[in-house]
């Protein structure tokens, strides 16, 4: 794991922060797997092409079925990787 961007790219919820983040890694968008807990942050970062997964966590409003539809979803980033979707493209 490299990089901090929390809010460093701009708003979270726009796409535009998630393909600034994509460009610093010098990694294309689809190659980045990205885990939230926030479903406006997941499909911002889907927008701009990364992967993503919202982590359910105890604490946070729990996704509708339409959300929870949306992403697959984790509870625990353990085993996360070797669950996550396969599409990844050749760098």
């Amino acid at each position: 794991f490299s990089g901090y961007f929390d809010t460093a790219v701009g708003p979270k919820v726009e796409a535009a922060s998630y393909t600034r983040i994509a460009d610093q890694l010098q990694t294309p968008p689809q190659n980045i797997l990205f885990f939230t807990d926030n479903i406006k942050e997941a499909r911002a970062a889907a927008q701009a092409g990364l992967q993503c997964t919202v982590s359910v966590r105890p604490g946070n409003a729990p996704l509708t079925p339409e959300e929870a539809a949306e992403f697959p979803t984790c509870t625990s980033l353990l085993g996360s990787a070797e669950d996550a979707p396969t599409k990844r493209a050749k760098a």
